[in-house]
C-alpha cells in the first residue's frame, strides 16, 4: 500500500474500502463479540510497532480508517439510543389504562443494549485503536505515516470520538 504505480493504484482505495464495508455489514452484530475486534486490534497495533515501514504504514492507514468507520457505527448508535429513548419516555407519559408494558420492557431493554454497545464496546475499540496507533504513530520518522495520522485527525468524523473523551 505504501508503493506508488500502477499495480497498487487501486489496491488501497480497494483495501480501505474492504475495511469500511467489512465494519459497516458487522455493526449489528459480530462486531460487539469481542472476538473479532480485539484480533484485529492486536494484530494492526502489533504490526504498527514493527521496524518495517510498509507494515507501520499500512496498519496506520487501515486503524485510521478503522477508528472512522467505528465512528460512523457509534453515530448510528447513539441516533438509535436517542429514537429508543424518545419512544420510552412517550411510553411512560402515557397513563397505566394506555401504557403496553410488553412495549416498555422491550424499549427499556434495546436502550440497555444500545447504552451497552456505545459506551462499552465501541468507545473501547475507538480508544484502543487511537491510544495505541495514532498517539504512537504521529511522531513517526517517515512523514508519510505521520501525515496518514494529521489527515484522519482533521477528518471531521473524528470530532465526535474527540468530544468523547477529552471534552
Amino acid at each position: 500500500v505504501s508503493q506508488g504505480g500502477p499495480l497498487f493504484k487501486k489496491f488501497k482505495s480497494n483495501l480501505l474500502e474492504f475495511i469500511e464495508r467489512l465494519i459497516r455489514g458487522c455493526k449489528h452484530n459480530i462486531i460487539y463479540d469481542e472476538y473479532m475486534m480485539d484480533n484485529v486490534i492486536s494484530w494492526l497495533l502489533a504490526l504498527s510497532d514493527s521496524q518495517v515501514r510498509a507494515f507501520r504504514h499500512t496498519c496506520t492507514l487501515i486503524g485510521m480508517t478503522l477508528v472512522t468507520s467505528l465512528i460512523d457505527i457509534a453515530k448510528m448508535v447513539q441516533m438509535d439510543l436517542e429514537n429508543t429513548e424518545r419512544q420510552l419516555e412517550t411510553e411512560l407519559k402515557k397513563g397505566q389504562a394506555k401504557r403496553a408494558f410488553a412495549k416498555v420492557e422491550r424499549l427499556q431493554s434495546k436502550q440497555k443494549e444500545l447504552r451497552s454497545h456505545l459506551d462499552g464496546f465501541l468507545t473501547d475499540f475507538m480508544s484502543q485503536i487511537f491510544s495505541g496507533l495514532f498517539v504512537h504513530r504521529y511522531r513517526d520518522c517517515r512523514a508519510e505515516i505521520r501525515s496518514i495520522c494529521i489527515q484522519e485527525l482533521g477528518n471531521l468524523r473524528l470530532l465526535y470520538f474527540l468530544t468523547l473523551f477529552f471534552f
